[in-house]
């Protein structure tokens, strides 16, 4: 585990499944980090285009095109796919299982 003892998670794919997910990790922290006994923390959502997400509920900073930026990212464990393409998700799955990442899909 990290030294702040906190989970960081990366988000492939911010859809109608992606948006529950990240809206429920953003907004509700504190029930999320009661469950799983440590706080959670999202660390980045991969999109297609940034600008389409602006006036979403995740934080502008939080979004990326860059898929490496999440699979690379040493403070990210656990990868979260919700893209709905059998690629490049599955790429990016294999990705972040060779890197020692978690995978929920």
């Amino acid at each position: 585990m990290s030294s702040t003892s906190q989970i960081g998670v990366g988000l492939l794919g911010l859809g109608v499944v992606g948006g529950g997910v990240a809206e429920l990790l953003l907004a509700h922290p504190d029930a999320v980090a009661s469950k799983v006994g440590c706080p959670i923390k999202l660390r980045g959502v991969l999109v297609r285009d940034k600008n389409k997400y602006q006036d979403s509920k995740v934080p502008f900073e939080l979004l990326t095109t860059d898929a490496k930026s999440i699979l690379n990212d040493p403070e990210v464990r656990i990868v979260i796919e919700v893209m709905g393409e059998e690629e490049p998700a599955t790429s990016y799955i294999r990705e972040a299982l060779a890197g020692g990442k978690h995978v929920v899909t």
